[in-house]
């Protein structure tokens, strides 16, 4: 495990203590056991706007950061991620004076920045809670709030299993849109027979398929005239 690093700078603010953690399937940044920022293992996406909002927003916050890796040595993807953190808390604390950092007014780069990057929170379920029809408008099915960028999305769920790998990992968040259709070659969400998934929509002829991205040969594809109900929920926009 890394040992703590300090990341000095000039001024006489008091520094702030971050710990990064892996838990639940995301690396995050705690301050005073409150988590400041989180990345997806799955896709690794990095929110700027949720960085910031997170780490730099508060008034008056000091830019003067030590973060501690709390994550196992073995998790080089932790490494990665913590390493890519520690450079981008260093490039901020060099570009931002000390002394500026409790300036009430955003900069215009940073308003710019803002208004560039719109934002929408979405429920975001986990894939085995999403076993019945309309389950995104059932206020009673268990979910947390997500905040994306996509602002077509209509929900996201967290994908269990590794059937489409490669383009969409296990444990990966998947943007969806509700739609009635799908075009052909495109990848939806599935009620099939009472099962969620996550397939590829293929047309071969006047049959239509399900399939899998994983060509490892673990896993078959679906005809939809086989089953007794096959039920579209969305059209997944991406991880």
């Amino acid at each position: 495990m890394v040992d703590w690093i300090q990341l000095k700078r000039g001024g006489n603010a008091m520094k702030r203590l971050l710990r990064f953690e892996f838990r639940q399937n995301s690396y995050i940044l705690l301050e005073n056991e409150k988590t400041v920022f989180s990345i997806n293992a799955g896709d690794l996406k990095f929110n700027a706007l949720q960085f910031y909002k997170g780490v730099y927003s508060e008034k008056g916050i000091s830019t003067n950061i030590e973060i501690e890796n709390r994550v196992d040595d073995s998790d080089k993807t932790g490494k990665y991620v913590f390493v890519w953190l520690l450079e981008i808390v260093q490039a901020i604390s060099e570009a931002l004076p000390e002394e500026n950092s409790d300036s009430e007014d955003i900069t215009p780069s940073e308003k710019n920045s803002e208004e560039s990057l719109p934002s929408k929170i979405i429920p975001l379920f986990e894939f085995a809670a999403c076993a019945g029809d309309g389950f995104f408008n059932d206020d009673t099915i268990p979910h947390i709030d997500y905040s994306t960028d996509v602002i077509e999305a209509d929900y996201a769920v967290t994908i269990a299993g590794h059937s489409m790998e490669p383009t969409i990992q296990d444990g990966a968040v998947a943007l969806v849109k509700k739609v009635d259709c799908l075009e052909h070659n495109e990848i939806g969400i599935f009620i099939v027979d009472g099962s969620i998934m996550c397939k590829r929509y293929v047309k071969k002829g006047r049959e239509v398929l399900l399939c899998p991205d994983n060509q490892s040969g673990e896993y078959s594809s679906i005809k939809a005239s086989s089953v007794n109900s096959c039920i579209l929920q969305g059209k997944v926009l991406g991880v």
